[in-house]
């Protein structure tokens, strides 16, 4: 069989990447739709609107295209992986103190014409 798109309803959609592009999908939509590339009877993965819609023929580039950035990204991540003797982890409780620290700060400061005529 050959790859299709199943599309259904879905109200609460989590941003995942395409399937076949690699971009954003699933949730960046303002329709409640969710669009997954199947092959056969296997479920490949959600597929942004833009490709869901796309001419098939396109694919193929599109594919590609994402495959060699995630060879790309797996030879970074190999390469990440021979430094690893000389890793440093976070200190522990690191997150508590920086939350302590913060703690009585005011939020972001806003621009002299947000503040109302201060």
């Amino acid at each position: 069989m050959a790859l299709h798109i199943e599309s259904f309803y879905e109200e609460n959609q989590v941003v995942t990447t395409c399937a076949i592009c690699g971009r954003h999908a699933g949730g960046c939509s303002k329709l409640p739709v969710r669009f997954v590339l199947v092959d056969g009877n296997e479920r490949i993965g959600d597929v942004c609107e833009r490709c869901a819609y796309g001419p098939p023929h396109i694919w193929r580039a599109l594919l590609l295209d994402h495959a060699q950035r995630l060879e790309l990204q797996a030879a970074v991540l190999r390469s990440l992986a021979s430094h690893i003797d000389n890793a440093e982890p976070a200190p522990e409780g690191i997150a508590e103190d920086l939350i302590r620290e913060n703690a009585g700060r005011r939020g972001p400061r806003l621009p002299p014409w947000l503040h109302g005529g201060d």
